[in-house]
């Protein structure tokens, strides 16, 4: 049986594997803790944020039957948030979500996607991949301290392109393209308070400010009552300032959402940020997943299509196909 390292565990990643897990021997390797990549959740004392993926939705029938799947198993439920539009701080539109488009998030967190689909998946957690090297008949994959993790018939990348220029060899007949992407950053700033603060949406997105998003996390389905807000900036403001300290991006992201809101947010019992360095691609360039299959190499992600969670899906499932008939 053929061997493969897929490199991530976030949607693309456990999608390859769950695809190929009846084909090949599969090892997932992931530099992080946990697995799901941007469908995350962190937990800070009694408060749960999804600081990654908001929700997603749904347009292509292979990724229906994904959701409907998980919402069998009560992995994912339906949304139906109170929607609305700021320009600055002035609401312009507002709707409540439904069945008729449905948007749909993790429960009873974001990151409860990838724990079901990792069960009994092969992964190396805190395993960072940052070398491969290749032979006529294998690559071998070493980790970042010098240990060789094995050798393998196929290498499938499943992370930010930012990060597989740093790893793929230079051979990689699409090397050039993927080291011309340019990635596009945020800050997500994670807000708990003990009581609850009165706004007239559940989620909002905002225009002419340096904030794009305010959703009050506590109203999606099966969290926790505390109430808890995640504020994500515009990329361009957060590539500006990419390097500014954490408690500044913090006061700065704070000021900017009680401006917005025409509320005080002072009486904050938490207050947390994540960097995230590459969450968007700029503009789209590739519409499809690069494989190379002289070198045994493919890259996949939500960004080789759009950047949407079930592009990430999608994209997998284009290098299964067209892998399977090299197992």
């Amino acid at each position: 049986m053929k061997k493969i390292a897929i490199i991530g565990s976030g949607l693309s990643g456990l999608t390859l594997a769950t695809n190929l897990i009846n084909y090949a021997e599969v090892i997932i390797f992931e530099k992080s803790r946990g697995v799901g990549g941007r469908l995350a959740t962190r937990r800070i004392n009694d408060f749960n944020f999804d600081h990654g993926a908001q929700f997603f939705t749904v347009k292509t029938k292979e990724f229906r039957n994904l959701v409907t799947l998980l919402e069998e198993k009560n992995v994912v439920q339906r949304w139906d948030a109170r929607f609305a539009e700021y320009d600055m701080s002035k609401v312009t539109h507002s709707h409540q979500w439904n069945s008729e488009y449905p948007h749909y998030v993790g429960v009873p967190n974001m990151n409860s996607i990838g724990k079901y689909l990792s069960k009994n998946l092969n992964i190396r957690l805190n395993t960072k991949i940052n070398k491969i090297t290749s032979d006529k008949n294998s690559l071998e994959v070493f980790d970042d301290e010098g240990n060789s993790q094995g050798n393998f018939d196929w290498v499938l990348f499943a992370i930010p392109p930012k990060q597989i220029i740093e790893t793929i060899p230079r051979n990689f007949k699409y090397y050039d393209k993927i080291k011309n992407l340019d990635m596009l950053g945020c800050y997500s700033l994670l807000l708990g308070f003990d009581n609850k603060i009165e706004l007239p949406f559940d989620a909002a997105l905002v225009t002419r400010a340096k904030i794009s998003w305010i959703s009050i996390n506590s109203t999606k389905p099966l969290r926790p009552k505390n109430f808890t807000m995640v504020i994500n900036s515009t990329n361009k403001w957060a590539d500006e300032n990419m390097n500014m300290p954490d408690d500044k991006v913090k006061k700065f992201l704070l000021n900017e959402t009680s401006k917005i809101l025409n509320k005080n947010l002072s009486n904050l019992k938490v207050i947390d940020l994540q960097r995230w360095r590459y969450a968007n691609i700029s503009r789209q360039k590739l519409a499809k997943p690069l494989i190379d299959k002289e070198n045994r190499i493919g890259v996949c992600g939500d960004w080789c299509i759009q950047g949407r969670v079930e592009f990430a899906f999608i994209s997998s499932k284009k290098v299964v196909e067209e892998i399977l008939d090299y197992l």
